[in-house]
């Protein structure tokens, strides 16, 4: 859409861990401020979901802030130990069966589709 501008807010773990894993960068909940505050300007917004770290905090978020969100990017965690624990095929499909029935604008990431798809 001309003259819309996007704003990415991405989103991450609850604090105390979200400021050990993204020193300096916003807490959840200011995130979540920012992107109500651009919605209700009219600004279009979108969360990326990537890394997940826990899968139902992630589905939480989806939850929480869908009715102030454009559309969401999801994806996993990739180069880390914790990630191969994860059923990330149940998580994608969790993830996307949820973003339709709230009838969101999404978009599963390439790494996590192919395990859903598997």
């Amino acid at each position: 859409m001309r003259g819309t501008v996007v704003r990415r807010i991405a989103a991450t773990a609850k604090c105390p861990e979200s400021a050990e894993l993204e020193p300096g960068a916003a807490s959840p909940s200011d995130r979540a401020k920012a992107l109500r505050l651009a919605h209700s300007l009219g600004i279009r917004t979108w969360v990326s979901l990537e890394p997940v770290i826990d899968p139902d905090e992630a589905l939480a978020i989806i939850q929480l802030t869908y009715t102030y969100v454009d559309k969401f990017k999801v994806g996993k965690m990739n180069y880390n130990a914790a990630g191969k624990l994860v059923d990330w095929a149940t998580f994608g499909r969790k993830a996307e069966k949820l973003l339709q029935r709230l009838n969101q604008d999404y978009y599963i990431k390439h790494d996590l589709r192919e395990c859903m798809d598997a």
